[in-house]
């Protein structure tokens, strides 16, 4: 079985999580501060993140998130 969850990088300290749906949000240990979010994920939606390759066509995005 392939775990398509959320992660996170690094995985520890969690600082900021994002959800499988995207939505990102401070821990209650955050520092505050300023994070840079990036994702990426396939153009074909068929293919599972964990079967992505160098040549797979994708997308991706970054994001800030500020934590109080």
């Amino acid at each position: 079985m392939v775990d398509d969850s959320a992660w996170t990088y690094p995985p520890t300290p969690f600082i900021v999580t994002v959800s499988s749906s995207g939505l990102a949000q401070c821990e209650a240990s955050a520092p505050a501060g300023t994070y840079t979010i990036w994702a990426v994920a396939p153009v074909d939606q068929s293919v599972p993140v964990s079967k992505m390759t160098m040549t797979t066509k994708q997308v991706s995005a970054t994001g800030q998130l500020t934590c109080p």
